[in-house]
């Protein structure tokens, strides 16, 4: 049985994926340099967006969009690779904090140069996104004692579910963000219709703010 990340825990892992850089020959120099890439981006939108791994590992520029005026991750088929089930297919509206955190603008850098993968380091090995952003940055984190012992990267998307069934959130709206198939409510789900994206929109907003000490990227 897996485990939410404790809300404290939760910000260190956020807060950690944010680190300064300096050419290792010149290591007396002060560092100033932000990396912005997936070590940054992906446990930030993980917590923000409440999606699986592979879902934001793989997502392309192109899976940002915005629709009725909501910025969303579109969470589908792609070049990329498949997803879960047919329930996870969706667009997943992005919280205002990974908005205000500059998301955009490193989407829109990306769109500059060319690129169309949104993490364009991880395709250059083989293997599911999520597994090599995995190998590559998870277990620096393990290592560098932000991870408590026992969690893992699903932790963070049970902290997002945990967060939202505490605050209220039915669980037919819970399935539409997190592309879960409702199985307690079959009932409910057959006779409701997908929650309307404004309404997931308010959601995510709901996800406790943990990275509030990070300054957004310019």
């Amino acid at each position: 049985m897996r485990v939410a990340l404790p809300l404290k825990q939760l910000g260190l892992v956020a807060v950690g994926a944010r680190y300064d850089v300096a050419p290792l020959e010149q290591p007396q120099i002060e560092r100033r340099r932000i990396w912005h890439d997936s070590a940054y981006w992906i446990p930030l939108l993980l917590v923000y967006t409440g999606c699986r791994r592979e879902e934001v590992a793989k997502a392309m520029v192109s899976d940002i969009e915005l629709i009725d005026g909501i910025w969303v991750l579109r969470v589908r088929r792609t070049e990329a690779g498949r997803v879960k089930t047919e329930s996870s297919v969706r667009d997943v509206p992005l919280a205002d904090e990974a908005l205000r955190l500059g998301f955009l603008s490193y989407v829109d850098h990306l769109r500059s140069a060319g690129a169309a993968a949104l993490f364009p380091e991880l395709g250059a090995q083989p293997g599911k996104f999520g597994d090599i952003f995995y190998k590559k940055w998870w277990r620096g984190f393990e290592r560098a004692g932000l991870v408590p012992e026992g969690k893992d990267m699903h932790s963070i998307r049970h902290f997002v579910a945990t967060e939202l069934a505490v605050a209220g959130v039915s669980e037919e709206r819970r399935a539409d963000l997190l592309g879960h198939t409702v199985t307690s409510s079959e009932t409910a789900r057959t006779y409701t219709k997908r929650t309307p994206l404004v309404i997931l929109q308010q959601i995510v907003n709901m996800i406790p703010v943990v990275t509030s000490a990070i300054m957004p990227l310019r």
